[in-house]
């Protein structure tokens, strides 16, 4: 039996966001990871674009444990539909990118993307692994559709184009999540 459900939530014409779920031990996994993973200076010059925010370097996945919960993600992914569009036996994926950040009193993420211009990447994930109070938010925003917010909970993560400008201002102190950037191909088997 599968341990996640994944759902397609459409915004009005070509926005779309993945939305899975995973138990309660793949929180555990980065949760526990982040506290063994050395953190990076993310302040002054360099500040990102998470504010009052502590975070890991950008290759989280180099962790097993944090590897593994990535591979939950991308197979949910997978078993959504997402890679089989194209008549193919398997997909490969490419985690360039990854990280687990730590909000601290009066934290928020401003508007960004990692657009295909910017880290060279096609999809981007977040996964919430850790929330205090018990909501969050990630609000999608562009010129055309304006803003769209996707509520999420513990053990949610979402999947989205890199490109997508997206931010968080309802953070809380201890919301903890995993996030990344990848790229896939598809395998369409022998010729």
């Amino acid at each position: 039996m599968k341990q996640f459900s994944l759902a397609k939530h459409e915004f009005p014409k070509t926005v779309c966001v993945y939305r899975g779920f995973l138990q309660q031990k793949y929180c555990d996994l980065i949760i526990d990871a982040y506290q063994r993973l050395e953190k990076i200076d993310n302040t002054g010059k360099n500040q990102d674009n998470l504010f009052d925010t502590n975070r890991t370097n950008w290759f989280a996945h180099d962790d097993p444990s944090v590897l593994e919960v990535a591979g939950q993600i991308f197979q949910a992914f997978g078993d959504g539909g997402v890679f089989d569009r194209i008549d193919c036996t398997k997909a490969k994926v490419y985690l360039h990118h990854s990280w687990i950040a730590e909000s601290q009193a009066k934290a928020f993420v401003e508007p960004h993307h990692h657009g295909l211009n910017f880290y060279g990447c096609s999809w981007s994930f977040v996964f919430y692994a850790k929330i205090p109070n018990k909501k969050s938010s990630l609000v999608f925003q562009d010129k055309v559709h304006g803003k769209n917010e996707v509520i999420v909970r513990e053990g949610d993560f979402l999947i989205f184009p890199s490109d997508f400008i997206h931010y968080s201002d309802d953070t809380c102190e201890g919301r903890m999540i995993y996030s990344g950037n990848f790229d896939t191909s598809l395998d369409r088997g022998e010729v």
